[in-house]
């Protein structure tokens, strides 16, 4: 049985495996921080502003979309990494991925479309609206995840491999659970 990527176009390929590539680097990140900490993230980070739509289209979808895709894309299409650096969540869409820490929460949103190939975006805050959008990001973010735990329940969404968390959420007491209290 053929993997699922080998339907996926090089340019979809090369862009899935590098974003999951810096969801591992930033939630190992050897000095615990994000951003600038990381050579491998700041070699291929490129800042944008998220008002400019010649720039930063990809991203704008991404800010936008960011709880419908959490909330209903298939398992492989999403994950998260935990690490010294704090949980770090992708997000693989059509034509771009999305890479944030996701606890703690620092603001950076990394947007790898097909079209940049080795290289992502890096939003840059670039003022009160911008900093709102990355804000309302985040807050989207936990309530895709939320909706897709309660779709999950009523068998309309795939289960996850490996249950995904919510940050702040304490994992009910289940031993067979990553991360449970007991």
């Amino acid at each position: 049985m053929a993997r699922e990527q080998d339907w996926r176009h090089p340019d979809e390929r090369r862009r899935v495996a590098l974003a999951e590539r810096l969801a591992r680097e930033l939630a190992h990140n050897p000095l615990g921080r994000h951003g600038a900490g990381n050579d491998f993230v700041a070699s291929v980070a490129v800042q944008v502003r998220l008002s400019s739509a010649v720039e930063a289209f990809e991203a704008q979808q991404a800010v936008q979309d960011i709880r419908t895709h959490v909330m209903l894309s298939p398992p492989s299409f999403l994950g998260q990494v935990t690490g010294r650096g704090g949980m770090v969540m992708w997000v693989h869409a059509d034509i771009y991925s999305v890479v944030f820490p996701f606890e703690p929460f620092t603001g950076l949103i990394l947007v790898c479309p097909d079209d940049m190939h080795d290289h992502c975006m890096e939003i840059y805050d670039d003022g009160p609206e911008t900093r709102q959008a990355i804000e309302g990001f985040y807050d989207a973010a936990v309530l895709g995840l939320r909706m897709r735990r309660h779709w999950q329940g009523r068998n309309m969404v795939a289960l996850d491999p490996e249950p995904l968390r919510i940050p702040g959420e304490i994992a009910d007491a289940d031993p067979s659970v990553p991360g449970s209290r007991t």
